[in-house]
């Protein structure tokens, strides 16, 4: 695969219009249709990317899917043209030693760095507000440093930056800016293109590391891990997710479920975070501003500041859309029932992917239910481990459950010999409930972990010594 060269319609483009020829071909995100590998689309466009900023320095800064084809001769397409930046030589070199001090650990270089880029190396330096700015780039490395890309959201960590440089007044030069938009973009394209092999690629190294944790020598082989995928199942076709959401906007957030959802994130927002504005009375009584006035407050809360509005919409959609469209609950099931055979002894479930864990699990289990195992026997599962998960919501989510609950308490999805482990960190807002007993029944261990700012991640839970333990006494 190669990259495509266009031209411009010099007849037909002028300082305020850029035509370009036509090309023929389809977006990134529908690359399933195409005959293209995902795999080495995604390489393309990280090479295509750092050949932009480190030997061209002509940067592309609006690379959201619906600007970038695949052309049917396997080619990759960039479109439009109208928000880009310019790198001169002194600069692209900036950001070759910009990077290459984050590859080392070295916040301070990177300070230095950043700091000369802005328009403050221009004025007299205060001693004390430069060494404050200073020690927040170094804390900030070392909080994200480490981490594989595949582990971390790019577009949160570089908003993230880009927050320190603000509180301290230093006045980033606009070419930085245009950079990490595109490289945000772009890491985002490339998280939407992952499948379950992909997904199992990253939980697979985790999830040994937790049960490594434990004391446990021998290593899952790759064949005994499996990966129930359904996020295509949300991805309508021509449709964008993550950083090509739909644009959804406060005033898409429906009323009932979704409105419901919001303001009970933003309730447990501001109870974990202080510099989360708790809601008033007014948006608690569900005003028409309730969702525009929530989605502006947690813009401040660590938990979902690294979250663009529409991709928070469009989570709140997709909960809403699993819990009350029946065609599509029973498809997710689906895929978690097939791969479940009489010698899957553990079952780990993630988030929403908890409550589907769930249902499966409580469907197979359940009498005339008419589910069944790929192989017809039910479920022998001997350990059902979730992580931050949603399920004990009140409501929202317990009641909508199927089985429904039973006098108020969730069916048992399982045998007497099942073991439930539920592990949350403290600062999990989707983890609303903490403790699941009291929705389930005294047989479900709960425990707290911290993930520290990445709360919700999966690999987080997964490296934790209490979630190793919990999925190897199901493999014992």
């Amino acid at each position: 695969m190669t990259l495509l060269k266009w031209y411009v319609v010099a007849p037909l483009s002028s300082e305020r219009i850029l035509t370009m020829s036509f090309i023929e071909g389809t977006k990134i995100l529908s690359t399933p249709a195409t005959r293209s590998d995902p795999k080495r689309v995604a390489r393309l466009g990280l090479y295509t990317l750092m050949k932009m900023i480190f030997e061209d320095g002509f940067v592309h800064a609006d690379l959201h899917p619906g600007n970038i084809f695949i052309t049917p001769d396997d080619k990759l397409a960039l479109l439009d043209l109208g928000l880009v930046g310019e790198l001169d030589e002194p600069h692209r070199k900036a950001f070759s030693r910009f990077f290459a001090a984050w590859a080392q650990r070295d916040g301070d270089a990177m300070a230095h760095i950043m700091y000369s880029l802005s328009e403050s190396a221009n004025r007299p330096r205060d001693p004390e507000a430069f060494e404050r700015y200073r020690a927040a780039i170094i804390e900030f490395v070392g909080r994200y440093w480490g981490y594989r890309l595949g582990q971390v959201q790019v577009g949160k960590v570089l908003l993230d930056m880009l927050g320190i440089l603000r509180r301290h007044r230093v006045r980033v030069n606009p070419s930085f800016t245009i950079v990490n938009i595109a490289i945000a973009v772009t890491e985002g394209i490339g998280k939407q293109l992952d499948g379950e092999q992909t997904l199992l690629s990253q939980w697979r190294p985790a999830l040994q590391d937790g049960l490594a944790r434990t004391g446990v020598v021998s290593l899952l082989a790759d064949a005994e891990v499996g990966m129930a995928f359904y996020g295509d199942l949300f991805r309508p076709s021509g449709h964008l997710l993550a950083v090509g959401d739909p644009h959804y906007r406060a005033s898409d957030v429906e009323p009932g479920f979704e409105t419901e959802l919001l303001l009970e994130w933003w309730k447990a927002a501001a109870a974990a975070e202080p510099q989360v504005v708790a809601p008033g009375a007014d948006t608690l009584a569900r005003t028409p501003g309730s969702a525009q006035a929530a989605l502006r407050a947690l813009s401040h809360s660590k938990f979902f500041g690294g979250l663009a509005l529409r991709s928070l919409v469009f989570d709140l959609k997709q909960v809403r859309r699993y819990l009350t469209d029946p065609e599509l609950r029973a498809a997710c099931q689906s895929r978690v029932i097939r791969l479940i055979s009489s010698e899957t002894q553990v079952v780990v479930g993630h988030s929403l992917g908890s409550v589907v864990a769930y249902e499966a699990l409580a469907a197979l289990n359940a009498d005339g239910a008419g589910a069944t195992s790929k192989d017809g026997r039910g479920h022998r599962v001997r350990a059902l481990v979730t992580l931050g998960s949603p399920l004990g919501i009140r409501n929202l989510v317990f009641d909508r459950l199927q089985p429904p609950p039973d006098g108020g308490c969730g069916v048992w999805p399982g045998g007497p010999d099942l073991a439930w482990t539920n592990v949350v960190d403290a600062g999990d807002v989707v983890a609303l409930v903490k403790d699941l007993r009291s929705a389930f029944g005294g047989q479900v261990d709960g425990y707290v972990v911290h993930n520290g700012v990445h709360a919700h991640d999966a690999r987080a839970y997964l490296t934790d010594r209490l979630t190793g333990t919990a999925i190897a006494a199901g493999l014992r």
